[in-house]
């Protein structure tokens, strides 16, 4: 059997290589040590649910400042928005389906 040679590349560590052991995302959430300070997270506080970390973008470019996450909308939230603005459904008939309970606002 022949010798094993020493590898003469330097570690990934001496490289200066980033490197941590495997994390789930819920896992590397979870952590405050890794979501507090860190421009990757934000912590969101979502009506109804309340706060906690999430995403954030991970792109960033120069002249275009990183957009914070937004809260997801409510149920029922751009109901009116849409049967009006994109569906062109009239004030009286988006009212009527109100009435009959069809469609619904945030409550």
């Amino acid at each position: 059997m022949p010798a094993r040679r020493k590898c003469s590349r330097p570690s990934p560590v001496a490289a200066g290589a980033l490197w941590a052991p495997y994390q789930t995302f819920r896992e590397l959430a979870a952590d405050p040590a890794h979501v507090l300070d860190n421009p990757m997270f934000t912590i969101l506080d979502q009506p109804g649910i309340g706060r906690y970390p999430v995403a954030a973008s991970p792109l960033q470019f120069g002249a275009v400042p990183r957009q914070p996450p937004r809260p997801a909308p409510l149920l029922g939230q751009h109901t009116d928005e849409i049967l009006s603005g994109i569906l062109g459904l009239p004030d009286h008939e988006i009212a009527r389906l109100h009435d009959r309970k069809i469609v619904a606002s945030p409550a």
